[in-house]
């Protein structure tokens, strides 16, 4: 896995307790599809709203889906919705870098007013 922003906080173990009454309540079920969950589809608890878009650890957050019916599925939508996020906030891309950095936009030396280029290419003195 790639390094995590810092503005993303460190992510908490969900309480054992919080845990099990969510895997009660999906009664041994996909809460997305349905699907019977076991060995071949095991269960994988998940936040509905990401934790990156503001989510919270609540139990009307949290949901049982299956790890290769919908959760797979899931955190690649989630993933996009939180990068397409952070590049309308300005936390990442071209622009948040050289923020950090302390620079500003690339500035062009330009052509130096000495000198003017011809339309054949040639460059004479003015």
């Amino acid at each position: 896995m790639g390094r995590r922003p810092a503005w993303i906080e460190p992510r908490k173990a969900i309480p054992r307790g919080l845990r099990e009454r969510i895997l009660d309540r999906a009664a041994g079920l996909c809460e997305c599809c349905g699907e019977r969950l076991g060995e071949m589809n095991q269960p994988e608890i998940d936040h509905i709203k990401p934790q990156a878009l503001g989510g919270t650890d609540d139990e009307d957050n949290l949901q049982v889906l299956g790890r290769h019916c919908c959760h797979v599925a899931k955190s690649a939508e989630d993933t996009r919705s939180i990068a397409q996020a952070d590049r309308k906030s300005g936390r990442s891309g071209q622009w948040a870098r050289r923020k950090r950095r302390g620079g500003s936009m690339i500035k062009s030396r330009g052509f130096d007013k000495r000198f003017r280029r011809k339309m054949d290419g040639t460059v004479e003195q003015k």
